[in-house]
């Protein structure tokens, strides 16, 4: 008997989607086609690898044997290919990176360091928001992402998280404001307070960053989203407005602003680089190796910017 990597494939694909319906669409196949392939598996490995109800899909006690090796036999496939295509000089790294970031100099700076230290590896970046790019990178169309806060509970195992940076939450506050007589900011001096932040819908629901959101409001923060999700526009519509905007580290001295860090081990975030744990070769695996030394020189340099509600 000889197995097919394709049927491999295939049995990974139903068992991420939870049923045979969204795996065909996932791999573009037919739901029939893949069903027929599914049933050909089995009957040449002589047991059911797969339970089909009317919800679910779920693995055999012979399935469940089976899937580690079918795991690892797909990594291997899929790192020799990795690895074939870095020696013939055809494989892009596809990095995403949220695009209320773009604006920051050190951000910029640590991509185009990245770039500069991988000169044999074409390096492809993606901008936009940060569910978009959670979804890109869960469908593997993102090599690595560059997020802030921590990956999801449901996908954290699967990676590795690659900590650039640690910084405090601050509110970036008008020269004439009243909140600029604290040296710090405690979360109960903003009760009733308007707050600027950006949109909450541009970060994943599953994201550690929503709990924050969530802390603010409950103190009584009257959150006021800023039009456009961008960090020039949300500090020049602070000013205009005499509000305060949540932010961090990184402060533009042309604007007419002073920054307070908010008190409190929760209100601090992480800048993180994170790549899937099954992607330890080839160009992804060189672009991972070079992140690791910039993290070393730039720690304490690079800001994390947070404006997370609306």
């Amino acid at each position: 008997m000889q197995i097919e990597i394709k049927f491999l494939r295939h049995i990974l694909a139903v068992l991420e989607a939870g049923s045979y319906t969204r795996a065909a669409q996932n791999v573009h196949v037919a739901q029939s086609w893949l069903s027929t392939q599914m049933r050909k598996f089995e009957e040449s490995v002589g047991f059911t690898v797969l339970n089909r109800t009317t919800r679910s899909v779920e693995l055999t006690d012979e399935g469940r044997d089976l899937i580690g090796p079918i795991q690892e036999v797909i990594r291997a496939i899929d790192n020799l290919n990795r690895v074939v295509s870095d020696i013939r000089g055809e494989s892009v790294v596809q990095i995403g990176v949220p695009e209320h970031t773009n604006n920051l100099p050190n951000r910029i700076e640590l991509i185009e360091t990245l770039v500069a230290n991988c000169p044999r590896v074409p390096i492809q970046i993606h901008s936009a928001w940060d569910s978009e790019l959670l979804e890109d990178f869960r469908s593997k169309k993102l090599d690595i992402i560059l997020t802030v806060g921590e990956m999801p509970s449901n996908m954290a195992d699967e990676c590795e998280q690659l900590i650039l940076d640690s910084g405090p939450v601050s509110l970036e506050i008008p020269t004439d404001h009243p909140l600029l007589q604290h040296g710090q900011i405690d979360i109960s001096l903003l009760k009733g307070t308007e707050v600027v932040m950006y949109p909450q819908k541009i970060f994943p629901a599953e994201s550690p960053i929503h709990a924050l959101y969530d802390r603010l409001q409950a103190a009584g923060v009257k959150l006021v989203s800023s039009p456009e999700v961008n960090l020039e526009f949300a500090r020049r519509f602070a000013i205009k407005r005499g509000l305060p905007l949540i932010s961090s580290g990184y402060l533009d001295k042309k604007f007419a602003l002073e920054s307070r860090p908010l008190v409190g081990k929760e209100f601090a975030v992480d800048l993180r680089l994170v790549r899937r744990k099954s992607c330890q070769l080839g160009a992804i695996d060189s672009v991972w190796r070079a992140a690791e030394k910039i993290a070393v020189k730039t720690a304490s340099i690079i800001p994390v910017v947070l404006m997370c509600a609306g």
